[in-house]
């Protein structure tokens, strides 16, 4: 776990914190949440907790979740998107390393984030996360065998246009099999991105067949041209404003720039279970990413029994599992994953299964 998580594996993300945007509330007391890139905090942000804490193992994830906030406040809408390389943006390297000097950072993390940033000539941030990079070497290898046949999925504009081409005999149906093989095999996914640290599946059925259901519910679900993970598998860029993520919707960055003067916001370097059995302030809300499906055996079992303690009645607990589903005692909570299949059926990666606890009065 450690391998993995202390570099910068995300500067966008896999996740889409649609989710979590809309399963917490406006203004509740305490959220405590992964940090990642900040794309996934800025929507909490949004919802104008009246605190907010930012926790990672990776001080260059919390670094980059600390940019996301302060450009949110210095820039207007049109720079912030342009500078963190968003559609339909087409920002010079040299005018994001502008931009970036007239943020007012303090000197050790502006010369943390410029060497990265330097590192790679300052180009689009979203792009700069390992699994970024990672989409990107998928997307050069899927576009070589197919030919950029899968092209025309972006060009749809209803999903009945879109199921159509992917049941027809133009879909290059043995050569994405081949793909979607790939993908779901652990031994390329852990030596290209997970670096050893890759969860053990425990969810039924074979990873080939998860990744075949995973396309399958995303092709019928949402258009490409949404979803900014098919942009980056299949063209190896965002080229469309529509798959933009929340945190780039307009009125997001207004309630953003609102909270900014109201909450108080917390950045923690360490483990996210140890830091909320810390709190004084008991928690409304916990944005756990899929960090619990990299605990070792024992603590995947009892994460919430030791967060329990610091969680106010009815708060809600969320955590996300690809391969893997953290086999949790919830003894003093309840599942209500249910409630909400309606709004993941949203979810523009449709990678997940999202288990949401509520805790027992």
């Amino acid at each position: 776990m450690q391998t993995y998580f202390t570099h910068l594996n995300y500067s966008l993300g896999d996740e889409d914190s649609l989710i979590e945007y809309r399963l917490l509330e406006d203004s509740v007391n305490h959220v405590i949440s992964i940090a990642g890139s900040g794309a996934r905090i800025l929507p909490l942000l949004a919802r104008q907790p009246k605190k907010l804490t930012c926790v990672d193992i990776s001080q260059e994830q919390l670094a980059l979740t600390q940019l996301r906030v302060i450009a949110a406040k210095h820039f207007e809408y049109d720079d912030f998107i342009g500078f963190l390389g968003y559609p339909p943006s087409t920002f010079s390297h040299k005018k994001r390393e502008e931009l970036f000097n007239t943020l007012p950072l303090d000197v050790e993390l502006k010369g943390q984030l410029n060497r990265l940033f330097s590192r790679h000539q300052w180009a689009p941030i979203i792009y700069l996360g390992n699994f970024e990079s990672t989409l990107i070497k998928f997307s050069r290898f899927i576009r070589r065998v197919t030919r950029g046949k899968l092209d025309i999925l972006f060009t749809f504009n209803t999903l009945q246009e879109q199921n159509y081409f992917v049941n027809s005999a133009d879909f290059p149906n043995k050569l994405w099999r081949l793909i979607v093989l790939l993908l779901g095999n652990a031994n390329v996914l852990n030596a290209l991105l997970y670096k050893g640290s890759f969860p053990k599946k425990n969810i039924p059925g074979s990873a080939y067949l998860h990744y075949q259901r995973i396309f399958k519910q995303l092709f019928q679900q949402v258009l490409a041209k949404k979803s900014f993970f098919l942009q980056l598998l299949l063209l190896g860029e965002l080229r469309f404003e529509a798959g933009n993520p929340i945190e780039t919707e307009q009125h997001v960055f207004d309630k953003v720039k609102e909270a900014l003067n109201i909450t108080e916001i917390n950045y923690v370097l360490g483990d996210i279970i140890h830091t909320i059995k810390e709190q004084e302030n008991p928690v409304d809300f916990v944005s756990l990413s899929d960090v619990p499906s990299f605990f070792e055996t024992h603590r995947e079992k009892v994460f919430l029994q030791d967060i329990k303690a610091k969680l106010l009645p009815e708060s809600k607990v969320v955590s996300r599992g690809h391969l893997r589903l953290a086999p949790a005692d919830t003894t003093g909570f309840i599942d209500i994953a249910n409630e909400y299949q309606t709004l993941f059926a949203e979810d523009v990666t449709q990678l997940w299964h999202i288990q949401v606890y509520r805790r027992a009065c």
